[in-house]
């Protein structure tokens, strides 16, 4: 039989961060979500990709950034001038000190 972890079993209180690019004539939107619980972290990290969020990054209760999702677009313009998106998704990234890893963070913080 397999233990699968207690979804509400409390652990240091954690940070979820979003950011949103609302483009050149607004300013960019910052949330921050407290969460004590697996389950807590996991539905504000979902209804933040619901809400189709441009950055999404977890921190623990130390403030370290753990992980996080940077929203992808990929499309192609028609010859009528219409903009055609091909594929919408989250790319998960680690912290492991690169350009755009440090660049997404410093957005974020």
């Amino acid at each position: 039989m397999i233990s699968l972890p207690n979804p509400s079993k409390t652990i240091p209180l954690t940070t979820v961060k979003t950011y949103t690019d609302n483009g050149p004539y607004f300013g960019a939107t910052t949330m921050s979500y407290q969460a004590c619980s697996i389950k807590d972290i996991l539905r504000h990290v979902r209804i933040a990709m619901e809400d189709r969020e441009d950055i999404v990054a977890v921190f623990d209760a130390e403030g370290s950034c753990k992980g996080l999702w940077h929203r992808e677009i990929e499309g192609h313009v028609e010859s009528d001038g219409d903009t055609i998106i091909d594929h919408e998704g989250y790319e998960l990234m680690r912290p492991n000190g690169s350009w755009t890893w440090n660049y997404l963070l410093r957005k974020i913080k």
